[in-house]
């Protein structure tokens, strides 16, 4: 599942944490 959750995290991520740490993850 760890694999899974990774996926929607980085789509998460990229709407998200990525502007918020400037792309960091």
């Amino acid at each position: 599942p760890s694999r899974s959750v990774h996926h929607y995290w980085r789509k998460f991520d990229d709407k998200f944490m990525r502007p918020v740490f400037g792309g960091r993850g």
